[in-house]
């Protein structure tokens, strides 16, 4: 079946397909994954962040995917899915919000900047419009239920995993200050925080969310 079909009937109600549909689309995962971690190479670092981090979060892409394609607009469900593919690289690396740029180098300084070859997409085009307050409210709601399913979530995470996310996440603190928090190491911090994830990412609370 056709990535289209398959986004089609996985959101009339086939979730069992999700996986098929993933498994089609997960070499394009890996080729934007690795587009972008060599596009920010170093912020990822700075992050962090490796390229099966980057595809791990490509799955939550996908369910939001699912559930927005509109496939009368005609539009192919690659494209819809490289927008939000794209969202969920930036969010990860802490790219998405104004003034991310002052705390550390960046390899894409400029809205028209293309984000890989001369024929990639620029910064500009997979950002969001401002204008468009619906679209802004929207999102703002979508955010809130992920919020409320991952804060319930937290408590399944065991007492080091929970300690070495809210101070990544909820308190500022980077790696480094974390690692030195609690002595430990900055891989084990990085160790930490994946397992955290995969831990999160199987709740059934979360996926409900990420797919709102």
């Amino acid at each position: 079946m056709t990535n289209e079909i398959l986004a089609q009937r996985i959101a009339a109600g086939e979730s069992d397909l999700v996986e098929e549909l993933w498994t089609q689309v997960s070499a394009f995962v890996r080729q934007q994954a690795s587009r972008f971690y060599f596009a920010y190479h170093d912020r990822c670092q700075d992050m962090l962040i490796d390229q099966d981090d980057l595809i791990q979060v490509g799955y939550f892409a996908l369910v939001k995917s699912i559930e927005k394609y509109q496939p009368e607009r005609g539009t192919k469900f690659l494209t819809a899915f490289g927008y939000y593919l794209k969202t969920q690289f930036f969010a990860l690396a802490k790219m998405h919000y104004t003034g991310w740029r002052k705390n550390t180098v960046n390899a894409c300084s400029h809205l028209e900047d293309r984000l890989g070859s001369e024929n990639e997409a620029r910064l500009a085009d997979i950002i969001a419009d401002d204008d468009d307050e619906l679209a802004a409210i929207e999102e703002e709601m979508y955010q809130a239920a992920v919020q409320r399913a991952v804060a319930k979530a937290l408590n399944d995470l065991t007492q080091r995993q929970l300690e070495v996310i809210t101070s990544i996440y909820y308190e500022g603190e980077t790696f480094e200050d974390t690692a030195k928090r609690y002595n430990i190491s900055k891989g084990a911090v990085s160790s930490i925080r994946r397992a955290s994830f995969q831990k999160l990412r199987r709740d059934a609370g979360v996926r409900a969310a990420w797919a709102c």
